[in-house]
């Protein structure tokens, strides 16, 4: 047996790096698991946080902890949502200022949420839909 097959072979059958000294493995580290396309870099294991996959229920959560509403429906798949948001808070202001609110209170979450396209209405223009 070559130098190069004894120093190969243990790498193919135990998965491990090689040692040349004395043909045994060094365990490697384990790789990180795949999760979702959102990978950062953190200093936790594996030197990788993996953002788990948004949900419409979480966006709903979200948006619950800093409006009051009165009808709130969530729909998506992981990546863009669409939401139908009633709440008194959107009284006397125009579509934008709406939307405007509705990011506030998102704040820094929506740079887990790719696309949100909303609806907003106040209560008496949902009780005329």
């Amino acid at each position: 047996m070559s130098r190069y097959e004894v120093y190969c072979a243990p790498l193919a059958t135990h998965g491990g790096v090689a040692s040349p000294r004395n043909g045994t493995t060094i365990p490697r580290r384990r790789a990180l698991p795949y999760a979702t396309m959102n990978a950062h870099y953190t200093s936790s294991n594996y030197g990788f946080e993996v953002d788990m996959k948004v949900t419409p229920d979480n966006v709903k959560e979200f948006i619950l902890e800093g409006l009051e509403c009165e009808h709130i429906q969530v729909e998506g798949d992981g990546r863009h949502f669409e939401a139908v948001i009633v709440s008194k808070a959107f009284e006397g202001k125009g579509m934008l200022q709406q939307h405007k609110l509705v990011y506030q209170v998102l704040g820094d979450k929506m740079e887990k949420i790719h696309a949100l396209s909303m609806k907003t209405l106040t209560p008496a223009q949902w009780a005329n839909k």
